[in-house]
């Protein structure tokens, strides 16, 4: 029997401005499937159209359903912090979508 662990939802977004990269992508990217004190995460990418990141992040929410989704800083006492902050800030303080 197979036990699936809860899960931390860490998301970054797709490049913009013309870069070629987009470090909060490539954080969240290289932590996907990554396991902390029995929890595991998983990483989505998300659109830098306003509008369009809250649709792909209420789609994540329902997929993964997550133990963890914060716009805040926390820490894994493994020691490994991870900080969010964007417009989504707004959607887990109850803003309007």
């Amino acid at each position: 029997m197979t036990v699936r662990l809860p899960r931390i939802l860490l998301t970054g977004f797709e490049p913009f401005g013309g870069e070629a990269v987009n470090p909060s992508w490539e954080i969240a990217r290289a932590l996907d499937g990554w396991e902390c004190e029995g929890h595991v995460v998983r990483a989505v990418r998300l659109s830098c159209v306003f509008g369009e990141a809250l649709r792909e992040l209420d789609a994540a929410l329902e997929t993964h359903a997550p133990a963890l989704a914060s716009p805040r800083s926390s820490q894994c006492s493994s020691g490994v912090t991870g900080t969010w902050s964007s417009p989504i800030v707004s959607y887990f303080a109850g803003g309007a979508r």
